[in-house]
């Protein structure tokens, strides 16, 4: 489509100096058809007929710009319908009526060598409606380039690679400056103005221009740098140096990523190359490491019916990692005995991690609530000696064979218990959904 209206525009408009100096044949029938009244007056170096004949070459590229936006509408409206992407209606919409203004141009640059124009009229009659037709079609080009690109990334946002959604954007970008280009330099040929000299000049200005934009240049090798070494991708959770957030974008020249803070850190692509980059987003599993203190007057049964039983929560819940995780009574802290909680989550965001986490903890709390253990929180107590000690007594008897292994049972058991009617048992939950506040009034007094 973009290169079809460069080269509509380049066979109806060649430059104004390669135009033929003899009226073509269709224009002399014209003006033998007119009446001698027409022929034979003037002003402005135009003949009347000549002027009649620009008006109706103007009232026709009116006609085929509106009528060029009537013929185009049913075609993209099958075309929004057939393709599902939800593509913006308005967007759509501007790049059918750029097309209409083209047409006309088309339309004019066809019609108007016809009149038979000569010296200074033709000049710049021809020259003025080139220079339109490359303007009109630079913003076709333009606008048709933002819908194929929204199309596109629509597609890509489908597919699980994540790197067509930063080269689309890119070529993107790359395209309206090409177009840009080209239409400046098709007009300056249209206008007679030689650009070799141009051309010969920044080359020769090149060295000067390349230390100049040197940051420019380095950004730019340092994009292609990124997209190929896929170090990250558009959504990934990363962390650079001091800036921890969510890749929203990455561009030519810098890469922009929102923070946990909403705020937006724009990162050099130069620096991206160099700097160390760690992507939470390609974790296939979260880990969490806490421990429990419960109290000291806790008994061994206790503790290991209470250890076994976060174990079995964790073998149950839906989304821990079951073949990897360490639940232990592992230290001694100056106010209770410490269990380790080390578990992994495969899970899709954050949100649902805490999700997670809250109900592990919950049931750990009921846990602790049916198996009699309590958890400790800093306390000093304070012991005044009272000269001979008493006779010594044990608290706690001799373990027998198997009373490590009833306690755990005890704990496995309990644990079953709490999580045997969850409805998670039977579907896991999805990823958590923030729903609309509710409406005042809508919970009833407790």
């Amino acid at each position: 489509m973009i290169s079809l209206f460069y080269a509509i525009a380049v066979a109806a408009a060649p430059p104004a100096g390669r135009i033929a100096a003899d009226s073509t044949q269709v224009s002399r029938w014209l003006k033998q058809a007119m009446p001698s009244d027409f022929k034979q007056g003037g002003f402005s170096g135009l003949q009347y007929w000549q002027w009649l004949g620009l008006f109706i070459v103007i009232a026709l590229g009116i006609l085929a710009n509106y009528a060029a936006r009537a013929l185009l509408r049913p075609v993209f409206r099958r075309g929004l319908q057939r393709s599902g992407l939800g593509l913006d209606d308005k967007s759509v919409q501007r790049a059918r009526r750029s097309i209409g203004p083209f047409v006309s141009a088309v339309v004019w640059l066809l019609l108007i060598r016809l009149l038979g124009f000569t010296g200074a009229a033709r000049d710049v009659a021809l020259t003025a409606t080139a220079v339109y037709a490359v303007f009109t079609g630079t913003i076709a080009s333009w606008r048709m380039v933002d819908v194929l690109a929204d199309a596109l990334l629509r597609v890509a946002k489908r597919t699980e690679s994540r790197v067509d959604d930063v080269v689309i954007p890119m070529v993107r970008k790359a395209t309206k400056v090409f177009l840009v280009a080209f239409g400046l330099v098709y007009c300056a040929q249209n206008l007679n103005i030689n650009i070799i000299p141009l051309i010969t000049g920044l080359g020769i200005g090149g060295l000067a221009v390349a230390f100049a934009a040197k940051d420019t240049i380095e950004n730019f090798f340092g994009s292609v740098a990124v997209v190929l070494d896929r170090s990250f991708e558009v959504g990934d959770w990363v962390v650079v140096g001091d800036v921890e957030g969510i890749v929203e974008q990455l561009g030519f020249r810098s890469t922009k990523v929102r923070t946990f803070s909403n705020s937006q850190v724009t990162i050099p692509n130069a620096s991206l190359v160099r700097a160390s980059v760690d992507n939470y987003g390609r974790r296939a599993y979260r880990r969490w490491n806490t421990t429990i203190s419960v109290q000291y007057d806790t008994s061994p049964e206790k503790l290991l019916a209470f250890t076994e039983g976060i174990r079995e929560l964790v073998r149950r819940h839906p989304y821990t990692r079951k073949d990897s995780y360490q639940v232990w009574c592992n230290d001694f802290a100056d106010s209770g005995l410490k269990v380790l909680l080390y578990v992994f989550y495969q899970l899709p965001d954050w949100s649902t991690e805490l999700r997670e986490r809250e109900r592990l903890l919950v049931d750990i709390v009921r846990l602790a609530d049916r198996l009699g253990v309590k958890f400790a929180f800093p306390t000093r107590t304070v012991h005044h000696f009272q000269g001979e000690p008493g006779p010594s007594g044990s608290r706690y008897e001799i373990p027998r064979g198997t009373s490590d292994d009833e306690a755990r049972n005890t704990g496995v058991q309990v644990a079953r218990e709490i999580t045997e009617d969850q409805p998670w048992r039977t579907e896991a939950p999805g990823p958590v959904e923030f729903a609309a506040p509710r409406p005042a009034g809508s919970l009833k007094d407790r």
